[in-house]
């Protein structure tokens, strides 16, 4: 009996000072390159350049500072990102890593699985949101051209045939949401929503808005439709219809602006009637 604990000591002494010596002799710039290139080979069109990396428990990898790229445009940047491998795809054609970390003030978390064979290769990239603040979102801000903040929860599905076939779909939920009016025309400066739902699809640069609900704050209401996407974002054109139930604050800010009665005559059990189109730069608006 003493014999096997001691037997066991030197081995758990053995394994604990290997993977010390691992951990601080880990070759960090070689892998980034390794890494790099594996993300560049699944998901062609985007960059991923990351400061610090090292090993992590169980099996895994962790990346400080990780920004995502495509055109040299920084898309997002994520504070810690810990990535490891599901143990069982490793023996299959279809590939999992599992990923979570931290970013934007929130949390981050999903799953990326590569299908190769010989007829074809498909990455499939799961993305959970939650907690985070769009206002840290400096993408966010320079695409629409105007301040938004407000905490955003989403599940997100980014699917990439290695060409063409390109597809994003996802469900966001938004909350405390406040819109800058980059040039009001009336006495409001920003618009607040309390609650926003939201399904979407991204096809071939085409922008599909499959339902939007607003609830509470300034205005309630819904849209659907379509954003064709241009270069640069700004020149995307616009064309969503719906309902809005602008509130007392809203009325309040716009009765100068529109003549006499005019929401109080269209307003119905189903609100009144809204067109958005031009561009995202410069929308225009359609109450009929």
């Amino acid at each position: 009996m003493k014999n096997l604990k001691l037997l066991i000591g030197y081995i758990a002494f053995t394994l604990l000072a290997t993977g010390c010596f691992l951990y601080l002799l880990f070759p960090s710039e070689a892998f980034k390159g390794v890494v790099s290139t594996y993300l560049l080979k699944m998901l062609p069109g985007y960059q991923f350049q990351f400061d610090r990396l090292k090993p992590a428990l169980p099996l895994g990898l962790g990346f400080e500072t990780v920004n995502v790229l495509q055109d040299d445009l920084r898309l997002a940047k994520i504070d810690r990102l810990n990535v490891a491998p599901r143990i069982v795809s490793l023996l299959s054609s279809r590939k999992t890593i599992n990923y979570h970390g931290r970013a934007y003030q929130g949390f981050i978390k999903g799953h990326m699985d590569v299908n190769a064979s010989d007829k074809s290769k498909q990455t499939d990239v799961f993305i959970k949101l939650a907690d985070i603040q769009l206002s840290d979102i400096t993408y966010l801000q320079e695409r629409l051209g105007r301040k938004v903040s407000g905490f955003l929860n989403a599940d997100v599905d980014l699917i990439d045939n290695n060409g063409p076939k390109r597809s994003l779909k996802g469900k966001l939920d938004l909350a405390d949401v406040r819109i800058e009016l980059s040039n009001p025309i009336i006495n409001i400066q920003e618009v607040v929503l309390n609650l926003v739902e939201a399904e979407f699809n991204v096809n071939k640069k085409v922008f599909s808005l499959k339902r939007l609900e607003a609830l509470g704050g300034q205005v309630e209401g819904n849209l659907t439709g379509t954003v064709m996407i241009r270069k640069p974002m700004s020149m995307s054109r616009i064309n969503l219809r719906g309902s809005i139930f602008p509130q007392e604050v809203l009325l309040a800010g716009i009765k100068d602006f529109l003549p006499g009665n005019l929401f109080n005559q269209q307003m119905g059990d189903k609100g009144i009637p809204i067109r958005i189109y031009g561009t995202i730069e410069k929308p225009k608006f359609s109450f009929r």
